[in-house]
């Protein structure tokens, strides 16, 4: 409700994942479709990698145009756990 008011600033960021090369085009359209109506309904808005490790080549080509003049965001090494991976 507050956000639709506007009395605070919000920034959206629309997270997309798939590390599967294979399901690059459907996570890519449905992060896109809702980037496309937060562009419209509630800006400002990024499409941004979840983590980065959860995105396959393929998909970080198709967000990375993207990137240009908007705020990202991304999470990295926030366990002991993923400390270890990297």
């Amino acid at each position: 409700m507050q956000k639709a008011k506007k009395n605070l600033h919000y920034y959206n960021f629309i997270e997309v994942s798939g590390w599967n090369p294979e399901v690059c085009q459907p996570r890519f359209d449905k992060s896109k479709l809702y980037y496309d109506e937060f562009v419209i309904k509630s800006p400002p808005v990024s499409l941004t990698p979840h983590a980065p490790y959860s995105l396959s080549d393929a998909l970080w080509g198709k967000i990375t145009p993207f990137f240009s003049g908007k705020v990202e965001t991304i999470h990295n090494q926030e366990t002991p756990d993923e400390d270890e991976f990297f």
